[in-house]
């Protein structure tokens, strides 16, 4: 049985390629994230006149 899992998980390609590309998409998502979250802190922490 472990055989027949480890036979069917070896027709998957690696493609290292698209699999960085879906963490550097990750990264830049949250890279906005973060800076949009600090400019919004910088904003809002900012004194009325």
């Amino acid at each position: 049985m472990f055989l027949a899992v480890l036979a069917q998980a070896s027709k998957h390609d690696f493609d290292p390629t698209r699999e960085n590309l879906g963490m550097v998409a990750m990264g830049v998502i949250v890279l906005v994230t973060w800076l949009a979250f600090r400019q919004m802190l910088k904003l809002s922490n900012r004194k009325k006149p």
